[in-house]
């Protein structure tokens, strides 16, 4: 009777393990079907305001290195859970950025740098409000009562944003323009802190905080882009 008892084990545990082996190689062939190595793709990643592009060698399963302050920089993932990691880098993605030099729209690459860089190279007001999303005093900003000609750029990279011609005085105490140089050098977005509905302006190339925009400026454009002074820096116009 041992025997049989002994048989019937040896069958059993037989089987099983022809099964783990069967299973083991079946989830190895679908994971490369969902995860198939092909030819070198170039894909386009759109987050938030941030744009990055991607070289890989393998097709990724969604939501894989989606960190949008990976920028130049490897970072590792598994196409399955039986390949071994695969190193890949993040190039940011050229952007268009109107030039007040040349006249043009131009492809640039945006700035990026992470909170520690920043804080190393601008000055403590100026990484508290472009950086920190922070407002200065009213009254109290280097540009709110200047009337020099010029171009005010991005205090963090310098680009271009709003033209001394259209500067007006809005007696808020802040600095504030009818239009942006470009509709390509800023971008908006929606602010609902302290418990109000603003629309927030920042750099079009770095994302620094510059201040709100409102609908009650003058004619003709009637909007009025309450800038901090911190996070803006006037480059006088030269004159012939």
């Amino acid at each position: 009777m041992g025997w049989l008892i002994l048989r019937d084990l040896f069958h059993r545990a037989g089987a099983l393990m022809c099964f783990m082996v069967w299973r083991s190689g079946h989830l190895k062939n679908r994971s490369r079907e969902k995860y198939p190595e092909t030819e070198p793709v170039h894909k386009e990643y759109r987050g938030g305001s941030d744009h990055f592009t991607k070289n890989s060698l393998r097709t990724l399963p969604p939501g894989t290195c989606t960190n949008r302050t990976m920028v130049s920089t490897e970072c590792l993932y598994s196409g399955s859970p039986y390949d071994s990691p695969v190193r890949e880098t993040m190039t940011p993605a050229k952007i268009p950025i109107y030039s007040s030099t040349t006249g043009k729209v131009e492809s640039v690459d945006p700035v990026v740098k992470t909170e520690a860089e920043w804080r190393s190279i601008l000055p403590v007001q100026t990484f508290e409000v472009a950086r920190g999303k922070g407002t200065e005093p009213a009254f109290t900003g280097a540009y709110f009562n200047t009337h020099d000609d010029g171009i005010y750029q991005c205090a963090c990279c310098g680009t271009d944003l709003f033209d001394s011609k259209d500067k007006f005085e809005s007696g808020t105490g802040w600095p504030s323009f009818s239009a942006p140089i470009a509709k390509e050098n800023v971008k908006t977005n929606e602010d609902r802190s302290f418990g109000m509905l603003r629309v927030e302006v920042l750099c079009g190339r770095c994302d620094a905080h510059l201040g709100h925009v409102f609908d009650d400026g003058p004619a003709p454009t009637h909007m009025r882009y309450c800038m901090n002074s911190a996070s803006l820096n006037l480059v006088k116009r030269k004159t012939a």
